[in-house]
């Protein structure tokens, strides 16, 4: 314990629970060893702990963790798990989970989230997908993609895929990139929209 109105100064390494401290404060011991910081006005506590095999950070009571870049806010978890980036209220419209607010009143059409493929060497029918799951037993239940029309890497189609009674992901819908054509049962439609039903139904093509 230190006592005193006006603090200590350490210089070097400090060391709880170690005589051999590898950082300016290294905390060691068996049982989950942490640190707490309890800001005594409304009682909460926030904590950065290791755990058997995780490490966890977060609040110890029960109010928002905030996450800062250049001491400004840029993402909030909410004492009942919901997360808000580039918002101060996640949840704000109904029960999500995930709110993200972007832009300014003047930027127009902003990219929220981008999803990429890294691979070098793309082919035809490389892409990136969003898949949907259901269930405790993370069933597939949908996805949406785009994927390359060809080698070219300058063309790409869209689909629109959901689980069948086979319990297969099965395309429904594609948009043709290079023509804006949509195909619905149709992977390859010709006019601006297809609609094929398979063998012996009903079918047509529009505009």
């Amino acid at each position: 314990r230190i006592t005193g109105s006006s603090g200590a100064t350490f210089v070097g390494n400090v060391g709880i629970g170690t005589v051999t401290p590898d950082s300016q404060l290294h905390v060691a011991a068996a049982g989950s060893p942490s640190i707490r910081v309890t800001d005594t006005t409304n009682t909460i506590t926030g904590k950065f702990q290791s755990d058997n095999s995780v490490s966890k950070i977060g609040t110890h009571t029960n109010h928002p963790f905030v996450i800062l870049a250049n001491n400004t806010e840029i993402m909030r978890i909410s004492g009942s798990g919901q997360v808000g980036i580039g918002t101060s209220i996640p949840g704000e419209k109904s029960d999500e989970l995930l709110t993200i607010h972007a832009g300014t009143s003047n930027d127009g059409d902003v990219t929220v989230l981008r999803l990429n493929n890294d691979e070098t060497a793309l082919a035809a029918n490389d892409g990136v997908s969003m898949m949907f799951g259901l269930g405790t037993d993370y069933r597939d239940a949908g996805k949406i993609g785009v994927f390359s029309a060809d080698n070219s890497h300058d063309q790409y189609n869209m689909r629109f895929s959901v689980r069948d009674t086979s319990n297969d992901i099965t395309e429904r819908m594609r948009i043709v990139g290079s023509s804006g054509n949509v195909g619905i049962g149709d992977t390859a439609p010709s006019a601006p929209l297809e609609v094929s039903a398979g063998s012996g139904k009903g079918q047509g093509s529009f505009g």
